[in-house]
């Protein structure tokens, strides 16, 4: 369960309760479950991008590693959003139209991993149709 901060899309509530397959022990580590799904923490600050829940009740951070951005600190103290892949090719390969609507915000990030959870909250926003 996660206590929501800001909400790009959905209805709003002030916490969301995600299923996902497997066991996460204390530690966040795996112990069953889908290979390259993400680990949660208790008390970690996540921005996630999470599909509809299934007909079950299950979702899943949208590609899995690349949907759950951690918010970490750096070095001066400043806020980064940071997925499993540090995120690399985030800013990559955009569609003309995405281009159009971020208006150069994502050739600042492009090759960079350095994004602020509100840049990144941002971005998305300005993406829904």
């Amino acid at each position: 369960t996660f206590a929501v901060g800001r909400a790009v899309k959905g209805d709003g509530r002030p916490e969301v309760t995600i299923k996902v397959l497997g066991e996460q022990g204390s530690s966040g580590s795996r112990e069953n479950g889908i290979e390259g799904a993400p680990r949660y923490r208790e008390g970690e600050e996540v921005v996630l991008f999470l599909y509809p829940d299934s007909r079950s009740g299950f979702t899943s951070p949208v590609g899995l590693g690349q949907g759950k951005f951690s918010v970490v600190r750096d070095k001066n103290g400043g806020r980064l959003a940071l997925n499993a892949y540090g995120n690399r090719g985030l800013m990559e390969r955009l569609s003309t139209g995405a281009e159009e609507r971020l208006r150069g915000r994502a050739a600042r990030h492009s090759g960079r991993p350095e994004i602020s959870p509100d840049d990144l909250l941002e971005m998305a926003e300005s993406l829904l149709p």
